[in-house]
């Protein structure tokens, strides 16, 4: 879509609509004019475009996507990894297309794995399928009609191994972004934590695959940096009880910006609000008012956005399996103004995912036989698969 509307004659095209609409035909009548909701309704989209949507609220790329294009710039950038992998895609496509080489496949109890083109740990999986081929059988390919060009060498082999250990912590980031809840506080932290594991592979990797991890390491850093200036993403990593601030410490894109960072989340718990039962226990009666009557307030520190930070932030980080919208959820009381932040903050999608799942599950209930759906019925079914597994 972003390119569409970069396509050649797409500016002219809008400037000739505004020139009609500044000269109207003679025959205009009232009937052609906006409506008073019209009108009222473009007032206040031009007001809320000019007051609210910034480039962070109007577009929030997808992490997942963008890991995808970081490593399809890589695999370009270095032709022998990318023939590596070519060669493994033909042995895979040549066992899965001849019946006779599936059954030399299900001897080693092992489907070679098909990889999709749009999905990079499907490649991932794809190689380890391969591999666990070879674990069981050294010599499989030679039991397979397939051509000599699509047989993998030992030296493929070895360099498919050290690929896989360079791919398998960006698999693990992927799959957290995919889940039904992915948790946006992870992106940040994983991107100091891949570029650190890129960085201490071991010596001895083959020296392709080790060019190929720094020209990763690169491309995430270039691809995931405009994230740092995302004031979503930064309170999402800080709110995220398993991280706080220790990722800011480590990363040096933000670590010079700790104390902004701590007073744009106390300004952001400001603005979310006060509970109603805080106010009352913070605002002292005024008639029982009397000298060093403040010291016997019960208004307390906790009950600032401030105090609340200092709590969350001085208390212990919480274990990698810890569970993001549980915590929040039983710190509510505790803490309500940053809870308050957590829920809109953690209400953001981690990724497009969950999104392309609805449209996988629409093209799936709207197939050539059921064209006859009304569609009002399929806006019903869709309802009941998205929603199914909610208790």
């Amino acid at each position: 879509m972003i390119k569409a509307f970069n396509l050649p004659g797409f500016e002219e095209s809008a400037v000739e609509e505004e020139a009609e609409e500044e000269e109207p035909d003679e025959g205009d009548t009232e009937d052609n004019q906006p409506s008073p909701f019209q009108t009222i309704f473009l007032q206040i989209m031009e007001n809320v475009t000019a007051t609210y949507i910034t480039e962070n609220n109007l577009h929030l790329r997808c992490p997942i996507h963008l890991m995808q294009l970081a490593l399809k710039d890589a695999i370009n950038n270095h032709a022998d990894v990318g023939n590596v992998i070519t060669r493994t895609a033909k042995l895979v496509k040549a066992v899965r297309k001849s019946t006779l080489n599936t059954e030399e496949a299900d001897k080693l109890g092992v489907r070679p794995t098909q990889a999709c083109i749009t999905r990079w740990s499907s490649q991932l999986r794809m190689i380890e399928s391969v591999l666990k081929m070879f674990e069981r059988d050294s010599q499989f390919q030679n039991k397979l009609t397939i051509a000599e060009n699509s047989k993998l060498t030992m030296n493929d082999v070895l360099q498919l191994q050290a690929l896989t250990e360079v791919l398998s912590p960006l698999a693990e980031l992927t799959t957290a972004m995919q889940k039904e809840l992915g948790n946006l506080g992870i992106i940040l932290p994983a991107v100091i934590e891949i570029k650190q594991l890129l960085s201490s592979l071991p010596e001895t990797l083959p020296l392709p695959i080790r060019a190929f991890a720094e020209t990763l390491s690169a491309n995430v850093s270039t691809r995931f940096n405009r994230f740092y200036s995302d004031k979503h993403l930064v309170l999402a990593a800080v709110l995220d009880p398993r991280f706080k601030t220790e990722w800011i410490i480590r990363d040096g894109t933000v670590s010079n910006r700790l104390a902004e960072i701590r007073e744009m989340l106390v300004k952001e718990a400001e603005c979310s609000g006060v509970d109603t039962v805080t106010e009352a226990r913070s605002v002292p009666n005024p008639k029982k008012v009397r000298i060093f009557g403040s010291y016997e307030s019960n208004a307390s520190v906790a009950d600032t956005a401030r105090g609340q930070m200092e709590e969350y932030l001085g208390s212990m980080r919480k274990s990698p399996q810890e569970d993001v919208l549980g915590f929040w959820k039983t710190s509510a009381g505790s803490l309500p103004l940053l809870a308050k932040v957590a829920r809109k903050i953690f209400s953001i999608p981690s990724g497009s995912s969950r999104a392309e799942r609805v449209f996988s599950a629409a093209g799936l209930l709207s197939r050539a036989h059921r064209m006859s759906l009304k569609p009002d019925t399929l806006s019903k079914l869709m309802f009941l698969k998205v929603n199914s597994k909610i208790q």
